[in-house]
């Protein structure tokens, strides 16, 4: 700047650009939960819940993309603000001095990896928007670091813009209205979120394609998130369209099961409620990681069903409740994914009907040997239990066969009705019930 002795908007990331210092604005932990048994288990699970999805432990992976982020919004701030006279100029000017279009990075990996929780560390490293005199015959201005959208399945294009240019009239060009406030307000990075809930057809692949480029043609460094799903989707666009909004995807893998990141992850959330988590990095992590496929939504998901069931023994959550919460039935859905997606890797093709699961970007080979291993080690497991089975002694049996043995219930409050099973349960249902019931005794 030629009046002020530095650029207002670049300066807001300069301590940024140290890596120390992002990991250490963006970690988050929470104050550990006390006295979880003495409330009643569904306070104790919705407390437990929300204090697991609430930390937030920045792995190498999580660093790098944030560093990534610094770099795309503090060049941004020295080329598109030069001096006083070009920003005041570009503010009342009939088009802001923006690139005509950016390419955007596009975020994805599987859901529940993290790709929201990362643009809100984003946000928490960021320091608050501020007022700044650029010019003495002008009244200050307002500047915000970042513009962030969630989309959802009942958004339209216009109304997405209209949301970021803050005008309600449809029959404005909002692009120019975006790309005016967007530059006054000194927006260095535009963040939109969960772009596969507006694919809700096939038919809805042009729509999506147009909000993205509106996106793209706001001339501010862009991050759009999506699953999979879209991916896929996008890939059946145009090549002219997937040139724009595909020629810098980012892939948010989970952690391999023997990094210091996972580990690290673990016993942050282990110290959520250290009365409660009774398991240790090592042993106890690499299970997690093998029944997770280290997708943090589905884990922290095991572990509120480990402490449901811990409940009902002593409280505590050990590498036994772990063991019983995969195989129950309240995971099913997620073993299931979890399953496919390992599947897919090892074969390297995906399954019909499970676009959602299916990466459609070529992963670095470390990544398909570590899952490899992961699923390998799942089979050695489900060996085990199956010998397991085979050796219930004639009691265990006998308290099998009685829970699955219909039994007609009374009851004076309502009508009680039988639930009539498609399918006989597996060996492996059958296995977990057997232990369940044995464990509760």
């Amino acid at each position: 700047m030629n009046d002020l002795p530095d650029n207002p908007w670049a300066a807001r990331f300069t301590e940024l650009l140290d890596v120390t210092e992002i990991k250490h604005r963006a970690t988050l932990t929470v104050p550990p939960l006390t006295g979880l048994n003495s409330l009643d288990i569904e306070t104790a699970v919705n407390q437990l819940d929300t204090a697991l999805k609430a930390v937030f432990f920045p792995s190498s992976q999580c660093l790098s993309i944030l560093c990534r982020w610094v770099g795309m919004a503090y060049a941004h701030c020295l080329t598109a603000y030069e001096d006083e006279r070009k920003f005041i100029a570009g503010v009342y000017g009939v088009d802001a001095p923006l690139p005509s279009i950016s390419t955007p990075m596009c975020l994805t990996g599987w859901a529940g990896t993290g790709k929201s929780e990362l643009i809100k560390a984003f946000r928490r490293i960021l320091s608050d928007d501020f007022r700044s005199i650029v010019s003495a015959d002008h009244s200050e201005f307002i500047f915000k670091a970042m513009w962030t959208i969630r989309v959802n399945a009942r958004i339209s294009c216009n109304e997405m813009l209209m949301t970021l240019s803050g005008i309600n009239d449809a029959s404005k060009d909002l692009i120019r209205a975006c790309r005016k406030r967007g530059y006054r307000d000194g927006v260095a990075i535009v963040f939109a979120d969960e772009f596969q809930f507006a694919t809700q057809s096939a038919s809805a692949n042009a729509v999506v394609t147009r909000m993205l480029l509106s996106l793209a043609y706001l001339g501010l460094p862009c991050v759009f998130a999506a699953n999979f799903s879209l991916l896929n989707r996008l890939l059946k666009r145009p090549h002219e369209d997937q040139d724009r909004l595909l020629a810098d995807p980012v892939v948010l893998l989970p952690e391999a099961a023997n990094s210091a990141d996972w580990k690290g992850l673990v016993m942050a959330q282990k110290a959520v409620a250290p009365d409660v988590f009774i398991f240790n990095e090592d042993d106890d992590a690499d299970a997690l990681h093998r029944y997770s496929a280290a997708i943090k939504r589905d884990e922290v998901r095991l572990l509120l069903i480990a402490y449901r069931i811990g409940r009902s023994r002593e409280g505590k959550v050990t590498r036994k409740e772990i063991d019983l919460a995969y195989r129950s039935p309240d995971f099913a859905f997620y073993r299931k994914n979890i399953e496919i997606i390992a599947r897919q890797i090892i074969e390297n093709r995906r399954q019909k009907g499970h676009d959602d699961l299916w990466c459609p970007i070529e992963l670095p080979k470390t990544v398909q040997t570590e899952f490899t291993e992961q699923v390998q080690k799942g089979r050695s497991a489900r060996v085990a239990d199956a010998k397991l089975r085979s050796s219930l002694t004639a009691e265990e049996k006998k308290i099998l066969n009685s829970i699955e043995t219909p039994r007609k219930h009374q009851s004076t409050q309502g009508a009680v009705f039988d639930l009539k099973r498609k399918k006989p349960l597996t060996a492996d249902e059958l296995k977990a019930n057997a232990n369940w019931y044995r464990d509760s005794l």
